[in-house]
């Protein structure tokens, strides 16, 4: 909680304005020996369970103090979450962490087609949106040594969500599509002409689905690299932070109680991605274009693995409430416990490889 945010709300509670969450003592609903940020005061208590205090919990599963005092009353980090927020030049790009249940339910929609939207009622532009702030610094790399532009990205990045979008790509295929397209527009050189007239020509038109071999191919090398990528996202998690141990891969489990419903499930894992490659930080705080085709192809793996977790603890086949729940822990690990800088330096190592040469890397 944020200082002055604290100050108003501990005056309300000794005003008796706002009563104590179940008739908790008013000590117990702030933790102020925590280490937090320096300007903030406290962090609100929690449950045994690990509930936040001012949780009411079933039947209205509201905020006590959003519900009393409206959204100026949380705390920043309540405020955004799950929004993920990247500023630039282009302005505020927005994806969400698919840890927010209701979040990882939107990828099970099928009536609202997957695009990227402009000021969408949801994410009010009056809002004074927190995250990565790059308004001040060089466009992305577009590979090592080599600026892009902010043109370019954009077509880049939109051309990645598109691709998603696709119900004829399996993720695993989307995922080599938004490969090749990289590769495609990080080979250009001067002699290439403007580089937003080369993004343009290689972004602007919709390509086929790659051919089923060679799709099936890429796939297996994803599926051999999963476990590496889980342990790669696993390792830039900070030694302060609680993370549970990386989950033992299952090749039994994958084949027989996950891969069956994995294709079934492709559209809201195809989104998932789509949410993952959008509004990257690791456009700027990678080395280049591939490092967030690798983060993406480690979103991808992290799932997998999750996925496969969860079926062998629940013995069952994947379905949809497992895979809500596989979305959920992977965004805890990739978007709230791992570092995202020493992210980004575990990824450089695909800057020097191709993703598939990438991807026989890890899987060896």
């Amino acid at each position: 909680m944020e200082a002055p945010l604290f100050r108003g709300i501990a005056a309300a509670l000794a005003e008796r304005r706002l009563a104590a969450p179940g008739d908790l003592p008013v000590a117990a609903l702030f933790d102020r020996e925590a280490a937090r940020p320096p300007d903030a005061a406290a962090l609100l208590g929690t449950h045994p369970s690990g509930a936040c205090v001012f949780f009411d919990g079933p039947p209205s599963n509201l905020c006590a103090l959003q519900r009393h005092g409206g959204p100026a009353w949380l705390p920043s980090a309540c405020r955004h979450f799950p929004r993920v927020a990247l500023l630039d030049a282009r302005g505020t790009s927005i994806t969400l962490s698919h840890y927010c249940p209701t979040a990882a339910r939107q990828l099970f929609r099928t009536e609202v087609p997957l695009a990227v939207t402009t000021a969408p009622a949801a994410f009010p532009a009056t809002v004074a949106y927190e995250g990565f702030d790059a308004r001040k610094t060089w466009p992305p790399l577009l590979r090592p040594g080599v600026l892009s532009d902010l043109d370019s990205y954009d077509r880049w990045e939109a051309r990645l969500v598109e691709i998603c979008a696709d119900h004829r790509r399996s993720p695993e295929a989307a995922l080599l599509e938004m490969g090749q397209v990289t590769e495609a527009i990080r080979a250009w050189t001067p002699a290439c002409g403007p580089l937003v007239e080369h993004a343009k020509a290689l972004c602007g038109a919709a390509a086929p689905p790659a051919p089923a071999a060679e799709a099936a191919a890429f796939a297996s090398l994803h599926i051999a690299a999963s476990p590496a990528l889980h342990r790669l996202v696993s390792a830039s998690v900070p030694p302060a932070l609680v993370a549970a141990s990386a989950p033992g891969w299952s090749p039994s489990v994958w084949r027989e109680q996950v891969e069956p419903a994995w294709h079934g499930l492709a559209g809201p894992i195809r989104r998932y991605l789509a949410a993952r490659s959008f509004a990257s930080w690791l456009a700027y705080q990678g080395e280049g274009l591939r490092t967030v085709t690798a983060g993406v192809a480690a979103a991808l793996g992290v799932l997998r693995v999750e996925a496969t977790r969860l079926a062998a603890r629940d013995d069952r086949l994947l379905d949809e409430p497992l895979l809500l729940e596989a979305f959920r822990q992977s965004d805890r690990l990739l978007v709230h416990l791992a570092s995202p800088e020493a992210l980004a330096r575990a990824l450089a190592a695909a800057e020097t490889m191709s993703p598939v040469a990438y991807l026989e890397h890890l899987g060896r």
